[in-house]
């Protein structure tokens, strides 16, 4: 086997750079070089449709008067105040975290909080406070809107 002396050669194509080393006669060896590490053109959802927690659970701490460090002291085990900003900024978080701050939301509101209360729509985040009456009329007109929704479009499963 005849080694070829190291080269390379350099394809660009928005700044993702193709690095080609022959290694043998008959061998070429490729890698893509990233120079920032994610290429430019990596598509992220939209984050407009997705629910995010932070604001809801920046909104309960507000509600309750705590600062971030004082919010994080009262966690179980206490957390530091630089993951309340993290995840109140949507910068990331961990499931344990977020039940660690469900379980302070619940002790010191005094009610049930879930994790998936942190994920509900603004125009929802109070609705586990509401009277149940309220929340019976507020379930049958969401299900009155889901079935005027499905005959709407019945005959086009794209739409339901």
């Amino acid at each position: 086997m005849n080694v070829v002396p190291y080269s390379e050669s350099f394809h660009r194509d928005d700044k993702v750079a193709m690095k080609t080393t022959p290694c043998s006669e008959s061998v070429v060896v490729s890698a893509i070089v990233l120079p920032t590490g994610v290429a430019d053109n990596t598509t992220m959802p939209s984050q407009k449709n997705m629910a995010v927690p932070g604001a809801t659970i920046f909104n309960m701490r507000e509600s309750l008067g705590l600062s971030q460090r004082k919010f994080a002291m009262e966690c179980r085990p206490e957390l530091d105040h630089t993951t309340i900003r993290r995840v109140e900024l949507n910068q990331g978080y961990t499931q344990d975290t977020l039940e660690r701050l469900a379980a302070t939301f619940s002790r010191l509101l005094q009610r049930k909080v879930r994790v998936e209360d942190f994920f509900l729509p603004p125009g929802l985040a109070k609705y586990a406070e509401l009277p149940s009456d309220v929340k019976a009329r507020i379930d049958d007109y969401v299900a009155d809107a889901a079935i005027v929704h499905q005959y709407k479009n019945k005959g086009n499963p794209a739409n339901l």
